[in-house]
């Protein structure tokens, strides 16, 4: 089995990372000259730089299935570990943008999270969602592409299995 087979790796985000990155840099360095003509174009500009930066990371982040856990890194360095004891809950579903695009995604629970089980067409339901978007940011769950057996096989062999498989329904 190949390393690249258990990763949540897309060569596209890594672009739009770079692309973030770099109209960040722009944005300070623009900032800086219109310092003194302005304050408040470079102050505007700064906090557009610092928006490109939060967003560059997020495009950055990826997950990586081993035998010890759950990989997570930021540019390819590895700033958390989340074994398999501390995954409460792994389930297959499908991305959230209809069925024409629909991408099969593998969401893990943390132990300190709440699951939550997408209705009848996929999308987990509003009054729910915005707990599920609060306990996304703060880690508690979190998902990566889902690129096929290698994956199944690893889930299975480190936590048993999947428990919610709404992709092969």
């Amino acid at each position: 089995m190949r390393k690249d087979d258990l990763a949540s790796c897309r060569p596209g985000r890594t672009v739009w990372a770079i692309v973030c990155f770099f109209f960040a840099v722009c944005n300070v360095l623009v900032s800086c000259r219109y310092w003194h003509s302005s304050a408040l174009n470079a102050f505007a500009l700064c906090c557009l730089a610092i928006l490109d930066i939060v967003v560059a990371v997020q495009f950055a982040k990826q997950y990586h299935l081993t035998d010890d856990g759950i990989r997570h890194t930021v540019f390819g360095v590895c700033y958390r570990v989340t074994p398999w004891r501390e995954i409460q809950d792994v389930m297959l579903v499908r991305q959230q943008f209809g069925a024409g695009r629909a991408r099969p995604k593998l969401v893990f629970t943390r132990i300190d999270g709440t699951v939550y089980r997408p209705a009848e067409d996929g999308r987990i339901p509003d009054d729910p969602y915005r707990a599920f978007c609060q306990e996304r940011m703060a880690g508690k769950n979190f998902q990566m592409d889902y690129t096929g057996d290698a994956q199944r096989a690893c889930i299975v062999k480190n936590h048993g299995g999947i428990d919610y498989d709404g992709w092969t329904k």
